[in-house]
């Protein structure tokens, strides 16, 4: 190696240096009449000082019998080796410091979109964390939305409307207990019927004779007529006293005592009379003969070949 060479060229200077001056010595000692260097230092040194050096010498000599081996293995492992190109080394080791380069460049790009990454990923789990709180809130209003509509059970609406219709029943109860001696009195029904999802919306009627609830569909022509009117009125009557500032001041019956005999006329005019004593006026179109006797008040239609004319009686 280049090591191993630079280290044998020193030992071979130091060595032809060391023979040298060697030489230059013991022509030195020759011409002062020294045949041998320990004469010389004989002469010159004291015992100590003398034995100092050539302690010294013997370990000098020591040291280089060592580094001779030590040069002797290293030239037996180097022995056969091509010596190494220095050049093509060199551009080698260039091309691995500037691949070094990149992949530390590289790296610092890494780490870069990493840390970018990073911050991506908790930003996600900020808003993960804000969408799982608004889902439990929506939840929450999806639960409430669905009560209110109803779903599982009675709707706010429906619920409300029922309120009101309990009113309605009730002003037309009040009104019912002048038709047929008070026999019929309208109840609200609670459970569903059949396929429907109108609870608490459908209505039945008590027959005190019988003593029993049944529909409202058993009743005869006449007898929904009347229930109808009661429920008109316990309508507007309700709608006047929950509404402030609306009131109704007429209504119009059309038809429909044409299937009432006369007690149950009797008994219509008399609800009629109730909404009369508020000071609504009730105006009644129809053709029953019956109601001429007991209306004051009419504007009679007569028809001949001439067109038809209208006659006033007050």
């Amino acid at each position: 190696s280049e090591a191993f060479k630079l280290t044998s060229d020193e030992y071979e200077a130091s060595a032809k240096a060391f023979e040298k001056d060697s030489e230059i010595f013991k022509t030195a000692l020759s011409k002062n009449g020294y045949l041998t260097l320990g004469g010389y230092l004989d002469c010159i040194l004291e015992e100590t000082a003398f034995n100092n050096f050539k302690e010294r010498c013997s370990e000098y000599d020591a040291e280089r019998k060592h580094i001779i081996t030590m040069l002797s293995q290293l030239y037996e492992e180097v022995r056969g080796n091509e010596k190494p190109d220095i050049i093509a080394l060199r551009a080698e080791m260039e091309e691995s410091e500037n691949m070094l380069l990149e992949c530390t460049s590289e790296n610092t790009l890494l780490y870069s979109q990493i840390e970018n990454m990073r911050n991506a990923l908790n930003a996600i789990r900020k808003k993960l964390e804000n969408y799982v709180a608004l889902e439990e809130e929506n939840r929450k209003d999806l639960i409430f939305a669905k009560r209110i509509r109803g779903d599982n059970a009675i709707g706010i609406q429906r619920y409300l409307l029922g309120v009101v219709l309990s009113c309605v029943t009730s002003e037309a109860n009040r009104l019912l207990e002048n038709v047929h001696n008070g026999r019929y009195r309208l109840l609200r029904t609670l459970e569903k019927s059949g396929l429907s999802r109108k609870t608490g919306l459908e209505l039945e009627v008590y027959d005190s004779f019988s003593g029993e609830r049944r529909s409202v569909s058993t009743l005869s022509g006449g007898e929904k007529f009347l229930v109808s009117l009661s429920l008109s009125i316990g309508l507007s009557t309700v709608v006047q006293s929950e509404s402030a500032g609306i009131k109704l001041e007429t209504m119009f019956i059309d038809e429909g005592f044409g299937s009432l005999d006369p007690s149950s006329i009797s008994d219509a005019l008399s609800v009629l009379g109730k909404m009369k004593n508020t000071g609504s006026m009730v105006g009644i179109i129809s053709h029953v003969d019956e109601l001429k006797e007991s209306i004051a008040s009419q504007l009679e239609v007569k028809k001949d070949r001439r067109g038809s004319e209208i006659i006033m009686h007050i």
